[in-house]
């Protein structure tokens, strides 16, 4: 004699599909519906996974959280800073978000890199003076 495998989950039968010879059937693969739009049957997940994903879940939301009150100090330092709406680096995405502009970024690593050059060049100058 086998033993039953502890399924992950389970399908029963829809109570409006069943037979009355048989009753609710289960089935650990999901068959039904037979047909599109038939209806769907009810899933049972076994309880430690179920705890599992819900410990999943509330560690998430709590990241979440977290994450949006660092976002949020983030977006009220840049204010502070900056009361006219943040510095150029900074573009409002909605009432409480500011990303940074890539454009911005770009230019000013453009200006420090040409900058940098006219210091060299400025320096190769004088050295050779």
């Amino acid at each position: 004699m086998t033993e039953n495998p502890d399924y992950d989950r389970i399908w029963l039968e829809d109570r409006n599909e069943a037979s009355e010879a048989n009753g609710r059937q289960w089935c650990c693969d999901k068959v039904w519906p037979e047909e599109d739009g038939g209806p769907e049957p009810t899933e049972y997940v076994r309880s430690d996974i179920a705890d599992t994903l819900r410990a999943d879940r509330d560690a998430l939301r709590e990241e979440n959280e977290r994450l949006r009150k660092v976002a949020h100090d983030l977006t009220n330092a840049i204010t502070k800073v900056r009361p006219l709406g943040g510095s150029e680096l900074f573009k409002r995405f909605d009432d409480q978000t500011y990303f940074a502009d890539p454009a911005y970024c770009g230019a000013a690593i453009e200006e420090l890199k040409s900058d940098l050059h006219a210091e060299r060049k400025r320096a190769v100058r004088e050295a050779r003076a």
